[in-house]
C-alpha cells in the first residue's frame, strides 16, 4: 500500500511539473498575440495556477496519509 502511494505521489509530481511547463509555454505563446486580450490571458494564467494548486494539494494530502502509515508500522 505505501508503494503504491510513494508512485502516486511520484506521478502527481511529474503531471504537476508538465502543468507547470504547459504552463510557460502556454502563456509565452499568449502574451505574444496581439489580438487576445489581458483579461482572458490572466484568467488562463490563473486556471494553471488553480490546477497546480490542485495537484500540490493531493500531494501533500498523499504524504501526510504515508507517514501517518509509516509512523502506524
Amino acid at each position: 500500500m505505501q508503494e503504491n502511494i510513494k508512485r502516486a505521489i511520484e506521478s502527481l509530481t511529474a503531471r504537476r511539473d508538465q502543468v507547470r511547463d504547459e504552463q510557460a509555454s502556454t502563456m509565452a505563446a499568449l502574451r505574444s498575440c496581439r489580438f487576445i486580450d489581458l483579461s482572458h490571458i490572466e484568467l488562463i494564467d490563473k486556471r494553471y495556477n488553480e490546477k497546480r494548486a490542485n495537484i500540490d494539494r493531493e500531494i501533500m494530502e498523499m504524504r501526510a496519509h504515508l507517514e501517518e502509515m509509516e509512523a502506524a508500522g
